[in-house]
This record gives structure tokens, C-alpha cells and sequence, in this order.
């Protein structure tokens, strides 16, 4: 949490009211969810509320920006600039948009990390050295059966491997032979060193 605890402090270094009114919109689940192939869990209203439609913002602290950019991988801000930019896209602060989207990404891995099993993990972090096969995926899964029985009794590879595509840790190769790693999940294996949590979960 040290990490998102940062993020926190960055905001309040921006001394936006609106900030937060903002923020606590778009890093609902519901919003982590318009993330590309992550599950829709609910609908929300986006529309920023009306008496805070035309609030004038000063200039975040630009360190804040370094650090939230020194954090998150570029390509993932990009990310998550791009869903910003469509639910609020009147807003032209481009300093807010990283802090924003900073904290959007950091909210998804939060959000993983708390879902994901142990055997997904160390898969990700296999899968960073090169592709692999189904196969190959299968025998993570069933080794991780055979170690934790109980969680897996009614757990099917094919549920264990769609938690991985459809939040977008792992794709498939051109030709749909192998497996490969996403820029997403290696920013999310980042996330993990970063703030001392441990692969060694259950699963």
C-alpha cells in the first residue's frame, strides 16, 4: 500500500477539492473495469456533478508528476490517460492527467494482486523470459492443484486461465501456438517488487 499511500499525498499536494471528487469517481471498481477485457462489475454514473462542472485547478506540484512517472511504465499512463480522456473530456490538465492515471493503474494492480493466485504469479514472472505453450500453462495449473486441493476443487483451468487474459496479464502469440506476457503484466510484477508484497501467495 506504500505505494498508492504516495499517490495519495501527490493529490494532496495538488490542493484540488475537485481532485478528490474526481478521483473517487473513476477509481471505483466500476471504472477499473472499462479497463480493456476486464470484467464489467456495475453499473455508475460519470458525469463529474454540476456544481463543480467549471472548477479552475492550479498546477499539480511537478515532482509529483516525476514520481508518478518514475513509478508507472510509460505505455501504462498512456492507458490509462486514454480512459480519462474519454470519461472527462473537457479536462485539458495534462499534469492532473498523469496523477490521474497514476493512480488508475495503481488501483487495477491493487485490484489484481488481491485476486490473483500464487501459480498465476510465478507463471507471469516465467512468462517474462519467453512464451510459452498451453501446455506449459497447464502444468502451473496442475501443480498448484495438486499443492492446494481444496481451493482448486472447483477451480478449472479454464477459469484459472481466463483470470489471466481477461485482465490482461497474459495474450496469445500471432499464430495463437504460445502464451506471452503483456507490458500490463510486467508493470504489475513491478508494482509487486515495489511495494514488498510477496509471490508466494496461496493458489
Amino acid at each position: 500500500m506504500e505505494y498508492l499511500k504516495l499517490l495519495v499525498e501527490f493529490v494532496k499536494a495538488a490542493a484540488w477539492p475537485f481532485a478528490a471528487s474526481w478521483i473517487a469517481y473513476y477509481f471505483r471498481d466500476a471504472i477499473v473495469a472499462q479497463l480493456p477485457r476486464v470484467t464489467k462489475v456495475g453499473p455508475v454514473t460519470l458525469d463529474p456533478l454540476p456544481s463543480q462542472a467549471n472548477v479552475s485547478a492550479p498546477k499539480v506540484n511537478s515532482d509529483a508528476i516525476k514520481k508518478v512517472e518514475a513509478a508507472i511504465p510509460v505505455d501504462l499512463l498512456k492507458e490509462g490517460e486514454i480512459i480519462i480522456q474519454g470519461l472527462f473530456p473537457n479536462s485539458h490538465d495534462s499534469e492532473l492527467l498523469t496523477l490521474s492515471s497514476g493512480l488508475l493503474i495503481g488501483g487495477l494492480f491493487e485490484r489484481t494482486y488481491n485476486f490473483i493466485f500464487g501459480s498465476q504469479i510465478l507463471l507471469l514472472e516465467r512468462l517474462n523470459s519467453s512464451p510459452l505453450s498451453m501446455d506449459d500453462l497447464k502444468r502451473f495449473y496442475e501443480r498448484a492443484r495438486d499443492a492446494f486441493p481444496e481451493i482448486y476443487k472447483n477451480y478449472t483451468f479454464e477459469q484459472w486461465l481466463n483470470f489471466l487474459e481477461s485482465f490482461t496479464l497474459i495474450t496469445r502469440t500471432q499464430d495463437g501456438s504460445l502464451f506471452a506476457i503483456t507490458p500490463r503484466a510486467r508493470g504489475f510484477l513491478r508494482y509487486i517488487i515495489d511495494n514488498g508484497y510477496t509471490t508466494q501467495k496461496a493458489g
